[in-house]
């Protein structure tokens, strides 16, 4: 969720590891740049066009219901994934402390220590804590303190990485995980389970489909180039993901830890690591400290981008919003905490695909509502350096809806119709499918009013009254 993050850290290494090593990247890497890139600019051009939230954004450009459902859907699975998310902040801030007594070292194994953690009721108190921390920044108003100290810890964390990754490539034995990693087997791209992983991952860590970048939008500078800037933060993030899991995939061939250990990955593989190391306690701390304020920063920037909608749309003050908000979030975590199966069904089901979804609305919403060529000359080549061509406008249209709606067949195909009863997966399917029908007939038949291209950037919107 940052270029430096959990996203990378904890989620990519254990899909990675699961779901086909090399040839995983290759696919994670093709998303990025043919989905996340693209979509993030689209993203962008929302925000920065109407100076609002994804809600805002929608209802103002769009000026259809059928839009402003899509930015409350959008809303309700940030709110989701976030809820769960600060569960596993809560996780690293649990580690931070313990580093420095070095108990996950103490006990019989770092598996054995995960799991007393992860079954007893403390996770709670830590996740309510995590809680606090988030909403009491954006309660006394700073933010940008907190991400400012996030920027300040994100090289902290970067050159504990490569530390690692200088470890791991020392390691006895290391060659058979290297391969695992470096060297395709593919035919893992015959396999949808794979394709589905990789394209949700690289939208989770690229925070595309989450309204994120949207709220993110309204607030750059009109003149900027989002083109470069997006993209440059796209490729960032995928080679970032790329370097920690050299650290982490080998090393987990290397230790014997199961490669489908899923979200507890890399928890089990990085104290051993450290423990491996020379004042290996100490990158420890620096680590899962660094970590957590990454975190925290996120998903403070994720929480603003929630908040922000609730007090423009429903007129709510920022206090009465936080402090509801707050209980609710407490509440809604609870078996996320107290059962790790629930949050990794989230990880998969919302986590997956539901912010698929979300991009998807946004693709269709941008490439043919508003109009793909519209949005390029008029928000996109808006202060360009370089003026974006013509074939942007085919990856809106085709090329990037075609990436999800190929991860979403695979979502159904390999996830839900073998873990969910069928009458219940079939009626979800059925139910996705009108509502994605439904948003494709408004897209064409009612298209974004030409007059919205008379708005300049330099003047807020109309707010017209919404059309059923």
């Amino acid at each position: 969720m940052t270029s430096l993050g959990l996203g990378n850290i904890w989620r990519f290494p254990y899909l990675c590891a699961e779901y086909g090593g090399a040839a995983f990247v290759v696919v994670y890497l093709l998303a990025i740049v043919f989905v996340v890139n693209i979509g993030n600019q689209c993203e962008i051009c929302m925000g920065k066009f109407s100076r609002r939230g994804v809600i805002g954004a929608f209802t103002a450009i769009g000026r259809r219901r059928i839009w402003r459902i899509c930015g409350i859907i959008i809303l309700c699975l940030n709110v989701v994934v976030l809820v769960y998310y600060n569960v596993i902040i809560s996780w690293v801030v649990r580690y931070f402390f313990t580093s420095f007594s070095g108990a996950v070292w103490q006990a019989a194994s770092p598996q054995a220590f995960f799991d007393v953690f992860i079954d007893s009721p403390q996770v709670i108190f830590w996740a309510v804590l995590v809680n606090a921390i988030a909403f009491g920044v954006c309660w006394f108003g700073i933010v940008n303190g907190v991400e400012k100290a996030a920027k300040v810890m994100g090289p902290v964390l970067f050159l504990v990485i490569l530390a690692l990754v200088m470890k791991t490539l020392t390691l006895p034995g290391v060659g058979k995980g290297l391969e695992y990693y470096l060297v395709p087997d593919w035919s893992y791209l015959f396999r949808y389970d794979t394709w589905m992983q990789a394209i949700g991952q690289a939208l989770w860590s690229g925070c595309f489909g989450w309204g994120i970048m949207t709220a993110m939008g309204s607030y750059m500078k009109k003149g900027e180039d989002t083109f470069s800037t997006i993209t440059q933060a796209g490729l960032l993030d995928g080679a970032i993901s790329w370097l920690v899991g050299l650290a982490i995939i080998p090393a987990t061939v290397v230790f014997n830890v199961p490669l489908n250990s899923g979200s507890s990955l890399s928890f089990l593989v990085l104290p051993e690591m450290f423990k491996t190391m020379a004042y290996g306690q100490i990158y420890m701390v620096l680590f899962y400290g660094a970590l957590a304020l990454s975190g925290l920063g996120a998903a403070i920037g994720c929480l603003e981008a929630i908040l922000t909608p609730l007090i423009e749309e429903w007129g709510f003050s920022r206090k009465q919003v936080i402090s509801a908000v707050f209980v609710l979030w407490n509440l809604a975590a609870i078996p996320s905490c107290l059962s790790k199966n629930t949050l990794d069904w989230l990880d998969q089901t919302i986590g997956t695909y539901g912010i698929d979804l979300g991009g998807l609305f946004i693709l269709i919403f941008v490439g043919w509502a508003w109009g793909a060529d519209r949005v390029r000359r008029n928000v996109l080549n808006y202060g360009a350096v370089i003026p974006v061509g013509r074939w942007w406008n085919v990856l809106v249209k085709y090329i990037a809806p075609g990436f999800i709606v190929f991860a979403s067949y695979g979502f159904f195909k390999a996830w839900l119709l073998p873990s969910v009863p069928a009458s219940i997966a079939w009626t979800f399917i059925i139910g996705i499918a009108v509502l994605n029908l439904v948003i494709i007939y408004s897209a064409i038949k009612y298209p974004v009013p030409q007059d919205i291209d008379d708005v300049s950037l330099k003047t807020p919107l109309p707010s017209d009254k919404l059309k059923v």
